[in-house]
């Protein structure tokens, strides 16, 4: 970390996003069923879908920063367990363009995956506190 932060601070706050991340999978893991779709990929994938609503596998691949070839296979994964879709010919001027949007099963896993971060929210205040304490000059 630059700005005179210390060994030990910047240890510190890689412990503190770590743990927060396991908050975060405990949460998904908590509400859903299908293993595959527990990870940061999945997670970044629904959650960009759900922000931004359908998008360009090449969008996709940009704001996750997956390679091509293995946003396309989680993809393929997620639309086998049925919570994105892939519509071929809704691209203006380009009619073999893809794009990608989150089926019901979809917006219901990202509601249900919210709900339950939300009530993990005050035990994670700390850490984020911490974390703004260690990043703020």
């Amino acid at each position: 970390m630059s700005g005179g932060r210390s060994t030990q601070d910047t240890a510190r706050l890689l412990m503190l996003l770590a743990e927060f991340g396991t908050t975060v999978s405990r949460a998904m893991a908590a509400v859903v069923p299908e293993p595959e779709l527990v990870g940061n990929a999945p997670l970044l994938v629904l959650s960009h879908i759900e922000l931004h609503g359908p998008q360009r596998p090449h969008d996709l691949a940009a704001a996750t920063g997956m390679t091509s070839g293995g946003l396309s296979k989680l993809l393929d994964r997620m639309e086998d367990l049925g919570v994105v879709h892939r519509e071929r010919g809704s691209v203006r001027d380009d009619k073999r363009a893809v794009v990608v949007g989150l089926t019901d099963h979809g917006h219901e896993l990202m509601r249900a995956i919210t709900e339950e971060l939300a009530a993990h929210l005050p035990q994670t205040k700390a850490i984020v506190g911490e974390i703004r304490a260690l990043v703020e000059p």
